[in-house]
């Protein structure tokens, strides 16, 4: 991969970043000896890494980065939703406890003053980077953390200039160490197969097979969207490879951790927004020479609310003692400690008029989703997201008496309780949840999903809080008017919903 102009584009950036490292620099001297820390995340991206085995997907760099440091293949998102997810990577938080339980721009937000591993490192001596989308709230408690901000999400595709920014701020710390987090868009949608010359070369729809979960044969329109994702999955990737450059470049190559996640799944019927491994499972893989040995594969189930637990120890700090989240420390360092037997997932909302709450656990095996209002009404996602209702119309339409149209059914008007068998069945298109050969493990999930709730102070657990819960968001669905400048309804305008969420919090918190 060549660098092609990034220096030159690197030199101006740094012009903008000079005088806001000189306030720091005292703290160089102080802190030097800790490593740096960079977390990239890409957006609605699920494993469709080489690495990870997938044939069709084009990712060199990502791929190098797990060929020379570690590779989860059990780890999830908390909720496959960009700021629920995100919120817990920044603060090692479920959503239900952060309280960014739904998308930033419609007026969910985080409890203020909960500590982040940005407030947290820029007070222990850090230079505290952020580029590309922030999308957690509360807004000014995020720009205080962070010491350079140069761009938000749109910049991010444009994959070698962001690689020219990351040149410039290293070389702007000097001897300070710093925390980068470098959000990638990319392949969030709509999917644009080149943006910049990036991919060189572009694939089509004839050079891919759907995934079982959405696979319609002889279906143009959702061969094309898969085609177009994995083009921006290419993209992403080069943008990690420019990021890796930059690391080289500026000697930073060795005295720093990597972290590359995704927020969740891809935008596609039963992934995105839904509990299923297709929406939470998450590519995840860590590169720290010396102190992460290459080429490892590890089976641990593992979380994005791992992140932040793990941040805090290598930069030597004392994470919170409330976070449900462990740092990877003891994996790094090899062998094969205690670790957790099952992980959890949730979904509250994506936005306030895709409400649905579920909660989900899984023991690598068998997974178990409680749709919390199951049986009672609809999930709105399937029909309010243009891809989604594009390809489970097609899937219904072509293939009704199949069991993959069933399922997409199911995900319309899911029943309370769903549990699959992965080995079995790993496109979780056969409910067992009443099958009584699997009864046994079913009452072991389900009660092991209930205490989850309950030590996690979920109030969704209590049911007169989910009818709390129920009853504002269908409350905000009521008024259509007044439209704001945009047409958009007031459930839909941050300004409206905010104050009313935050009032929400507390008669919850009651």
């Amino acid at each position: 991969m060549t660098g092609c102009g990034r220096r030159e584009f690197m030199g101006r950036a740094g012009l903008g970043l000079t005088a806001l490292a000189g306030a720091t620099r005292g703290a160089a001297a102080r802190t030097a000896s800790r490593p740096n820390v960079v977390i990239i995340t890409t957006d609605d991206m699920g494993a469709h890494v080489g690495a990870y085995g997938d044939p069709q997907a084009r990712t060199p760099c990502l791929d190098a980065m797990a060929r020379e440091g570690m590779l989860f293949r059990k780890a999830f998102a908390p909720q496959s939703s960009c700021s629920p997810c995100r919120s817990a990577i920044l603060t090692g938080l479920y959503p239900h406890q952060s309280g960014q339980i739904g998308l930033s721009q419609f007026g969910y937000t985080m409890d203020p003053g909960l500590p982040t591993i940005f407030t947290e490192l820029k007070a222990a001596g850090y230079r505290t980077g952020w580029f590309g989308k922030v999308h957690v709230e509360p807004g000014d408690e995020m720009a205080a953390s962070w010491d350079v901000h140069p761009f938000g999400a749109p910049f991010t595709s444009k994959v070698e200039k962001m690689g020219g920014w990351a040149e410039g701020f290293m070389r702007e710390c000097g001897d300070q160490p710093f925390l980068l987090y470098y959000n990638l868009v990319d392949p969030h949608a709509p999917y644009r197969d080149q943006i910049e010359g990036v991919p060189a070369e572009p694939r089509g729809p004839d050079e891919f097979t759907p995934w079982p979960y959405i696979g319609i044969e002889g279906c143009a329109r959702p061969d094309q969207q898969v085609a177009s994702y994995y083009n921006c999955v290419e993209r992403a990737d080069r943008g990690v490879g420019y990021l890796m450059e930059a690391l080289k470049a500026t000697g930073h190559d060795e005295d720093t951790l990597v972290i590359f996640v995704s927020d969740g799944g891809p935008g596609f019927p039963r992934a995105k927004t839904h509990n299923y491994r297709a929406g939470t499972q998450m590519p995840f893989i860590v590169r720290w020479p010396g102190r992460v040995s290459p080429g490892v594969q590890r089976d641990e189930l593992v979380s994005a609310i791992d992140i932040a637990p793990t941040v805090y120890e290598v930069s030597g700090l004392r994470a919170p003692r409330t976070l449900p989240g462990r740092s990877l420390g003891p994996i790094f360092r090899g062998g094969n400690p205690r670790w957790r037997k099952y992980v959890f997932t949730e979904h509250t909302a994506h936005c306030p008029h895709q409400y649905f709450p579920r909660r989900a656990v899984c023991d690598g095996r068998f997974l178990l989703i409680w749709n919390l209002l199951g049986g009672e009404r609809e999930n709105p996602y399937p029909q309010g997201d243009r891809t989604t209702k594009i390809i489970m119309d097609l899937i219904l339409e072509k293939q009704p008496g199949s069991d993959l149209a069933e399922a997409v059914r199911r995900t319309v008007n899911p029943p309370a309780f769903e549990m699959f068998d992965l080995a079995e069945d790993p496109g979780e298109l056969y409910n067992v949840a009443e099958d009584p050969k699997y009864a046994g493990k079913r009452l072991e999930l389900e009660r092991v999903l209930r205490e989850w709730m309950k030590n996690t102070d979920d109030p969704l657990i209590d049911p007169a809080k989910l009818k709390m819960m129920t009853d504002w968001h269908d409350e905000l669905l009521t008024h259509e008017e007044p439209k704001d400048e945009r047409g958009r309804p007031p459930y839909l305008q941050v300004d409206y919903v905010r104050p009313r969420y935050k009032a929400l919090k507390k008669k919850l918190s009651g």
